[in-house]
């Protein structure tokens, strides 16, 4: 494993992966710059929905980072940050306020140009790009859309397409079996801890980035 604070070219991966094919890209701190708005909707929609709610968004945001929702709301509610909200309620405040947090931002500040950069080389060289997210469909969708990287996928996996998500295999096993490639011919890109524990479980290399 080697942290990445720039975006790699194809030569650089190869150096890890001589046999490489297919790159798993994480979403949120990965692709795109997009963890702190979720932090921002989840302290919003907390606060909104218990006015005695005292946690900073920065400890907000350390908390959540590379969480599902789900995972989250269960945290929230064992820690009494909410109260007789069931999980529905939560979730339908919180991407209500994510949406329109994403729409009020510029284009630019959410993706950056180098990581446009490096998906155009990757698929350029015939490696297949497969997304592996913990978000929800409805919200990936919706920042895929706006950053016009939709078409640079073969294949999209969210938390809702396996029954367990990240910090446990599942997501980047499924996205190896959807390949069709072997684990050695596979490498994945993360940025949070949860995402890196799914990726060691996955017996599958991984990078840690952290260009965002």
């Amino acid at each position: 494993m080697q942290d990445w604070a720039k975006t790699p070219n194809l030569e650089q991966l190869e150096k890890l992966s001589s046999s490489l094919k297919t790159l798993f890209w994480d979403m949120d701190g990965t692709l795109v710059n997009t963890e702190i708005l979720h932090a921002k909707s989840i302290f919003a929609a907390t606060k909104k929905l218990n006015p005695n709610f005292n946690l900073t968004l920065t400890e907000v945001e350390n908390l959540i980072i590379g969480s599902t929702d789900n995972k989250v709301y269960r945290q929230f509610c064992e820690k009494k940050y909410l109260i007789d909200i069931d999980y529905e309620t939560f979730l339908s405040l919180k991407d209500d306020l994510f949406i329109e947090l994403f729409d009020s931002i510029p284009f630019e500040t959410i993706l950056s140009p180098n990581i446009l950069k490096a998906i155009e080389h990757f698929k350029e060289k015939k490696i297949m790009l497969i997304l592996v997210t913990s978000s929800e469909r409805k919200i990936v969708e919706i920042i895929l859309t706006k950053v016009d990287m939709k078409k640079y996928f073969h294949h999209i996996i969210t938390r809702e397409d396996t029954k367990n998500n990240k910090p446990l295999p599942e997501p980047y096993l499924l996205a190896l079996k959807t390949s069709g490639f072997k684990s050695e011919e596979a490498l994945i890109l993360e940025d949070s801890d949860i995402g890196i524990q799914a990726a060691i479980a996955s017996g599958i290399q991984y990078l840690k980035v952290d260009w965002y």
